[in-house]
């Protein structure tokens, strides 16, 4: 059961148990209609507001035990606290209230019947009359459903003449979903006097479905009708008016439970309140607890905040403020919470306050995070004192800026403590990118939910040094989420800076250098991957960073030696050494590495550094030169060989050749047998060319 459109229906509606007539719960319309407030109705059994003897309400108990589904009771005799009796036909549907079976009571007044007509046909005519211009469509249907009289309203309501209805089957104008719980109906008609059917679509003469609201009432005893007579009304409107206040209804819920949200409505003049489930949550209260009387709240208000939002409500229902306030609650088992609470009021044509309705959603993380910020605060001096930031508090609403002596240790003595943000830069400081800095704030400050501000920028000092800083505030905010002050630490972080640009210079120039350089972590995953690292092993920087380095570099063969050669420089051992490395193709590269530990400004080792150059070429190269040197020796060797073989076969000839020349000086040109000695030299001579020519092939071939 929906609790919140019970207590809001504009209808007299009640709760009572079946078995024992006690009244459970009563809306605000109720209350008005019977002038019981509802802590007196809860005292009160339904005996007690119907005017009627106990056989009477003994036979009202019996039908509410057949009866399933929504139930019409009939017409009760109702009395009101005053002692007015009022004629009240009542209708409802049982519902599971506090783990009880009840019966959910809806309430309206029967208009005193006409005074009878002087005769039977003056009654008929009016009948005819009224039905003619009827907005009710009035029929008469047999036991199987097709109908014996139409009025001759028909025409004007649904388009179709009387007579055309005359023989058809009334549910073959009903949609096919509804068509069984209408077959229902008629049935139960049957064993009863009347019976309200539950709103069903049916087809109209341009073939549009319409909701339809019918009564049937069972008049086959009677000779002048001997049928059942069915009452329908065209309700789609106001259906779907209903369905668009549930679908509103529904989207209140879903919005208010989101936000935490509790909703309640007092009626002033009857002085009864109404809460959702909510709002009890809110107070920590149980339902059953709460009186429903605008006290019942007051009872609940912190002590020091009463006095306060009681004048607030009062002076809202005169109409000199809104009620717009916060105040404390304690709830039954002492917890204090704070609620913000809103809301608004309706006036009587005399501008009487006569209903306020509105919410209370709890703030307290809000307000203790305010109490908290305050309470920091309060230790702002003390804090600006220990710490090597320097401290700012910047007044909003004021434009007014405080500044920590921590200023002057980094930005000059003369750095003033107190000044308007809009002069910021005026004290002898040149404040870089400045219109980005204010433009970053004015953004922080704009966002409702931004809580807080970080920034790095720099300053030049009066004498032109640049100053590095980190700036950081938390906004505080009022309840609206306009920001009133940011309180904040700025940091020199000068030496960062420039540690990081020395850095930066240096990994750029690492980026130029043929050689790989790499570096890791102590666990060996690789942070850092310059572009020749790239060219000598195949991976790219992207694809190496968070690897780790042996799985990129090292085949399975040698994988035992570079953990080996980790550990040496977990040990802050240093490495040099050449080896196969493993490329991301699958090819092999051989390297000549330097590896060497990492530490930090405190001296802690952080990881290593290896620099490796590919010295395949020079390893060819060297091997090369190996083989050509040997290839000289033998050749050499070979020479040598043949020298000393030849010099000893040249001998012979060349002697020979000498002895002649010497004879030929010795006698002057008077040489006996001169042909002979010639003959001599011409052998000695060709014996010579032959070992000239044998000592060139053999060059030739050690050549080869």
């Amino acid at each position: 059961m929906n609790c919140t459109l019970f207590k809001i229906n504009p209808i007299p509606s009640l709760i009572f148990d079946i078995q024992t007539l006690e009244i459970l719960e009563v809306n605000g319309a109720a209350v008005d209609h019977y002038k019981y407030k509802r802590n007196e109705f809860l005292k009160l059994t339904l005996e007690d507001i119907t005017a009627a003897d106990v056989c009477y309400m003994s036979s009202i108990r019996k039908a509410l035990k057949k009866k399933k589904g929504d139930t019409y009771l009939g017409i009760f005799a109702m009395q009101t606290k005053e002692g007015t009796i009022l004629k009240m036909e009542i209708n409802g549907h049982k519902v599971d209230f506090k783990d009880r079976q009840c019966f959910l009571m809806v309430c309206q007044e029967v208009k005193k019947n006409r005074e009878k007509e002087s005769t039977r046909s003056q009654n008929e005519r009016r009948l005819s009359t009224l039905m003619q211009g009827s907005f009710d469509l009035v029929g008469v249907i047999d036991t199987k459903g097709f109908y014996t009289y139409m009025s001759p309203s028909s025409a004007a309501i649904t388009g179709i003449a009387a007579e055309d209805f005359i023989g058809k089957d009334a549910f073959g104008y009903i949609h096919p979903d509804d068509i069984q719980h209408t077959l229902d109906s008629l049935k139960e008609v049957l064993t009863q006097e009347r019976v309200v059917v539950a709103p069903y679509r049916a087809k109209n003469h341009n073939d549009e479905w319409c909701w339809v609201e019918t009564v049937l009432k069972n008049m086959l005893d009677d000779p002048a009708i001997n049928g059942i007579v069915v009452n329908s009304r065209d309700i789609t409107e106001s259906f779907k008016a209903k369905e668009h206040l549930i679908e509103i209804s529904e989207r209140l819920y879903l919005a208010t439970t989101s936000a935490k949200m509790g909703i309640w409505d007092w009626d002033v003049i009857n002085d009864n309140l109404t809460w959702d489930n909510k709002m009890y949550a809110l107070y920590g209260l149980k339902e059953e607890d709460f009186t429903g009387a605008v006290s019942a709240w007051q009872h609940g208000l912190h002590p020091e905040d009463a006095a306060r939002s009681t004048q607030e409500l009062k002076d809202s229902l005169k109409g000199a403020r809104e009620f717009n306030t916060e105040f404390r609650v304690i709830w039954p088992d002492r917890t204090v919470r704070y609620l913000e609470a809103h809301a608004v009021v309706t006036r009587d044509k005399e501008g009487r306050a006569v209903r306020m309705i509105g919410s209370n959603v709890d703030v307290t993380d809000r307000k203790k995070a305010e109490e908290n910020i305050l309470k920091a605060n309060e230790r702002f001096e003390k804090v600006t004192q220990a710490t090597k930031d320097a401290i700012w508090d910047w007044d909003i609403a004021n434009d007014t800026f405080y500044r920590s002596d921590a200023f002057k240790t980094f930005l000059g003595e003369d750095t003033s403590r107190l000044f308007s943000p809009t002069a910021f830069g005026g004290d002898h400081l040149y404040v870089h990118d400045r219109e980005m800095i204010i433009q970053s704030i004015d953004k922080a400050l704009a966002d409702p939910l931004a809580t807080k501000w970080i920034n790095d920028y720099s300053v030049s000092d009066k004498h032109g040094k640049i100053h590095y800083l980190n700036d950081r505030g938390i906004i505080i905010r009022d309840k609206d989420g306009k920001a009133l002050r940011m309180v904040g630490a700025m940091s020199n972080i000068t030496g960062q800076k420039q540690s990081e640009q020395e850095n930066k210079f240096k990994a750029n120039l690492l980026k130029t250098v043929s050689e790989a350089a790499i570096a890791t972590d102590l666990d060996g995953v690789v942070n850092y991957w310059n572009k020749a690292a790239e060219t000598i092993f195949g991976w790219t920087a992207e694809e190496a960073i968070g690897k780790y380095v042996n799985q990129l570099t090292l085949s399975d063969v040698i994988k035992e030696q570079g953990e080996q050669i980790m550990a040496k420089l977990r040990r802050g051992e240093t490495w040099f050494g050449e080896f196969e490395a493993l490329r991301k193709d699958g090819s092999t590269v051989l390297v000549r590495v330097s590896n060497a530990p990492v530490y930090d400004d405190t001296n802690n080792l952080v990881g290593m550094v290896g620099i490796s150059s590919d010295i395949t070429q020079e390893a060819k190269n060297k091997k090369l030169l190996k083989q050509y040197t040997h290839q000289l020796e033998r050749t050499n060797k070979k020479l040598k060989e043949i020298a000393w073989t030849q010099s000893h076969e040249v001998r012979a000839p060349l002697s020979r050749i000498m002895g002649i020349i010497n004879l030929i000086e010795l006698e002057g040109g008077a040489i006996d047998q001169l042909d002979f000695w010639l003959e001599q030299l011409k052998i000695s001579t060709q014996e010579m060319d032959a070992i000239v020519r044998n000592i060139v092939d053999e060059a030739q071939l050690l050549d080869s």
